[in-house]
């Protein structure tokens, strides 16, 4: 059942234009827009901070290996590169106190980038529980994480064309102004003060947000 607030917002905010006028329609829209293009701004800050993460995890799991096939004692090695890696520090603790590692890195794996540690739980659970040296199934572990952050790079630079052609359509409403300020019209005056152009440039804006969030929410299904 649809909500009475559904229907009645967007008319109140409809009232509210017709009565103000062209420039509160432009506004509206402006606003709404603007507020897409700070959403997939910030996703994309997140996007950038998991893959450090996610390199940062490969590059101290990698030494992790190399410590342990130097014989290193696997709670000393573990407390060591956590010193690099403070998502590793509660594994440490736990590790040292022959407590449930895997557990503790399932918890830090739900924060983005660190997904691999629920491997490295994994590796160390099934080295305990078999006696099996944990450096061979934790060379394995790195071995598949690199593959797939190669893979993850890849498919990130095959959508970065897409994703820069989506940040430039929604520049494009910006530009039309530039442009026709630039040819001895005035743009601007005819978008806030008249209907035709209110109407147009609202569109303008907000098929660019439409197209913005169209081609991001196809990016994010190719990387899921």
């Amino acid at each position: 059942m649809i909500s009475p607030w559904a229907i009645f917002i967007p008319l109140a905010v409809l009232g509210v234009v017709m009565v103000d006028g062209p420039a509160t329609l432009v506004v509206a829209v402006g606003s709404g827009a603007a507020a897409v293009l700070v959403r997939h701004w910030r996703l994309g800050r997140l996007r950038a901070r998991a893959a450090a993460r996610r390199l940062a995890v490969v590059e101290t799991l990698s030494f992790l290996v190399a410590e342990l096939r130097a014989g290193a004692v696997p709670e000393v090695a573990l407390a060591s590169v956590a010193r690099e890696l403070p998502a590793l520090a509660p594994a440490a603790r736990a590790a040292a106190r022959g407590g449930d590692i895997l557990s503790v890195l399932r918890e830090a794996a739900a924060e983005p980038g660190n997904e691999a540690l629920v491997r490295l739980g994994a590796a160390w659970q099934v080295a305990e529980r078999s006696g099996a040296p944990i450096a061979g199934a934790l060379g394995r572990v790195v071995d598949r994480v690199r593959d797939d952050l190669d893979l993850q790079r890849e498919v990130d630079a095959e959508l970065a064309p897409a994703r820069a052609t989506a940040r430039i359509m929604a520049l494009l409403p910006i530009v039309g102004l530039g442009l026709g300020s630039g040819i001895g019209g005035n743009p601007v005056r005819v978008v806030l003060t008249t209907w035709p152009g209110a109407v147009s440039a609202s569109l303008g804006i907000a098929l660019a947000a439409v197209g913005l969030t169209w081609i991001e929410r196809v990016a994010r299904s190719v990387e899921s």
